[in-house]
Parts: structure tokens; sequence; C-alpha cells
């Protein structure tokens, strides 16, 4: 999960320098994320997420919390 970990750090600097907004600015709710987990391909993705990897990813844009890596 290296390139994983590396990928969301990275974005993570960049939402922080770029003063990025939340999901939950967007109006975007913890209910909300399964749907759009549900709603999402990783067809053109490079790395090959799993359902709970990209609710991580969704969860920590949501609360601004780190993802757990694992």
């Amino acid at each position: 999960h290296y390139y994983a970990d590396f990928l969301i750090n990275t974005l993570e600097e960049w939402t922080e320098q770029l003063a990025l907004p939340q999901l939950s600015d967007y109006g975007v709710q913890a209910r909300d994320l399964e749907t759009i987990v549900e709603q999402t391909s990783n067809r053109n993705n490079p790395i090959k997420l799993t359902r709970e990897e990209i609710l991580s990813i969704l969860s920590s844009r949501l609360t601004g919390e780190q993802p757990s890596s694992g």
C-alpha cells in the first residue's frame, strides 16, 4: 500500500496548501458516502482500490482526518 499511502499524503499536502474545502462544505454527509462508493468505478484508476479504501479516503475528505492505512 506504499503508493496509495504516498498518494493520500501528497493529496493531503496539496489540500492544505491550496486550502481546499472539505466534502462537508458541499453538503456531503457521512450517510452519503456508501452511495458515493457504490457509484464509483476503478476502471480508469491506475491503482485498484478496495471499497474500504475508497470509503476511507472519502471519509478523510469529509472530516479532514487522516485515513487509516492497512
